[in-house]
């Protein structure tokens, strides 16, 4: 169970987190003063009116003392009043006088009260305590009278304290919950307050995050906020000069090495057509310089096109084209595959709005990929995605698949798995699913891979959808 807490706790935002311990704190606060609050106005009244009712019933035996018979003490005994459902008893030897109205005597707790038992006495005994009387709390003072033989009892009704009492009890409840809500919702305002310039310099980190490096936040809001801000700021400003330098340096490499690289594939080509007056090892020799020339022309290309996309250079024609006539022409040009199309749900029929040059590339790239690396293509499958409006084709291939651990590396630059460095069974450049995912996110789209029906791997690319039909 507390495990559970604390997981639920560790899930719920900082605003309201702050706003509970607030509410929880101002909540004990409130109830601990209201308790105090309560005691305290509690005793003073009690003790005022047990004050009050001992001074009554005091002045009340003092005129009970002047009488010279009990006769006379009945006849100024009736002549008492009380209000707010108040009484009194005078106990002697002989009876019980009570005032109009009184409840009989069995009902008072005066178990502990001796009848005076005929000496008189001139000492005046006082006592005074709150107890239930019927069913009226109620606060009873006895007081000997002075020179007699009688007691007297007053009762004191605090029905009317009571009813205060209760209402007062009430009010504090109501003001400890009402505190309570109202910091919880101040808390929660301030929080979400303060909290939202931090908040916008973290939806700012996840965009440059997400490669949108010209988002900057806004570095005036004062306080730490600022001194986080100016960071997040100045990170972005590195990292973007940075990944300029470095989409420079590898376009300004890419441009300089195509002029030495055309003269060694000139070279190489007069070589070749002088092949015949070579010995067998320098055929080979010579075979060996014309593919590592064809792979080193490929990375440059390559690398050249990644620096213009990434500079953002590369312009495009986009035009709305039926999607199954889109990846016909794509496969055309791929004459030594000869690949089934299977469309599922009429997916081919959808209109997409699409660069054919770029599309034409990346459907080149992942045929040349499966080529190379999962045995060859084996079929271009299409499918459609009502939910989002998107169209998908995948290219199949009969390898042995991509773990999953490697589906999203092999996307990466340069990054061509276990095969990486092996040139008897590598002859890529690391470049090729770079580039197709780069096409696609041109286009509004993502790319993926997920293991084929056919036990192989299958690239999906996905792209948004003009219309369907």
């Amino acid at each position: 169970m507390i495990s559970r807490i604390k997981k639920a706790w560790r899930h719920t935002s900082l605003a309201s987190q702050i706003s509970l311990i607030l509410s929880a704190t101002t909540f004990v606060m409130a109830a601990l003063i209201a308790i105090l609050a309560y005691t305290v106005v509690k005793g003073v009244l009690i003790g005022n009116e047990t004050s009050s009712a001992l001074s009554q019933a005091t002045a009340t035996a003092q005129l009970l003392s002047g009488a010279s018979s009990e006769a006379k003490m009945q006849e100024i005994f009736d002549k008492l009043s009380f209000a707010n459902s108040s009484y009194a008893y005078l106990l002697t030897n002989s009876e019980v006088i009570h005032t109009p109205g009184a409840p009989p005597t069995s009902e008072l707790p005066i178990s502990s009260l001796s009848i005076p038992n005929g000496s008189s006495s001139s000492s005046n005994t006082k006592n005074s305590w709150a107890a239930n009387v019927g069913s009226d709390f109620s606060i009873v003072t006895s007081v000997r009278v002075p020179n007699s033989k009688g007691l007297l009892i007053e009762v004191t009704s605090l029905s009317t304290l009571e009813t205060a009492l209760t209402a007062f009890e009430f009010f504090l409840l109501v003001s400890v919950i009402l505190c309570a809500v109202v910091a919880s919702f101040i808390g929660h305002w301030a929080t979400r307050l303060t909290l939202r310039p931090l908040k916008r310099v973290a939806q700012t980190a996840a965009s440059i995050q997400a490669g949108n490096l010209d988002e900057r936040t806004s570095s005036d809001v004062g306080g730490e906020i600022e001194i986080l801000s100016k960071a997040v700021n100045g990170m972005a400003d590195a990292l973007s000069e940075r990944i300029l330098r470095e989409k420079r340096f590898s376009a300004d490499v890419s441009h300089e090495l195509r002029s030495p690289l055309h003269t060694l594939a000139t070279t190489a080509a007069l070589l070749e057509n002088r092949r015949s007056s070579l010995d067998d090892k320098s055929n080979q020799a010579l075979e060996l310089l014309i593919q590592e020339i064809s792979r080193f022309q490929t990375l440059v290309i390559n690398l050249l096109e990644l620096s213009r996309l990434d500079a953002g250079t590369s312009e495009g024609s986009f035009e709305e084209v039926v999607f199954s006539d889109l990846i016909k022409h794509c496969l055309d040009a791929q004459r030594e595959f000869s690949l089934e199309i299977i469309d599922r749900d009429q997916a081919g029929a959808a209109t997409v709005l699409v660069d054919r040059r770029r599309i034409e590339r990346v459907v080149a790239n992942l045929i040349s990929n499966a080529h190379a690396y999962g045995g060859g293509p084996t079929k271009v499958v299409l499918t459609k995605q009502l939910e989002n409006s998107t169209v998908r084709f995948g290219v199949h291939d009969s390898g042995p698949g991509v773990d999953p651990t490697e589906r999203e590396k092999v996307f990466e630059r340069f990054h061509r798995g276990q095969s990486a460095g092996s040139r008897g069974h590598d002859q890529g450049s690391g470049l090729g699913l770079t580039l197709v995912m780069q096409h696609v996110r041109r286009h509004g789209g993502r790319t993926w891979i997920e293991e084929s029906d056919s036990g192989g791997a299958a690239v999906i690319v996905e792209l948004p959808v003009v219309r369907f039909f």
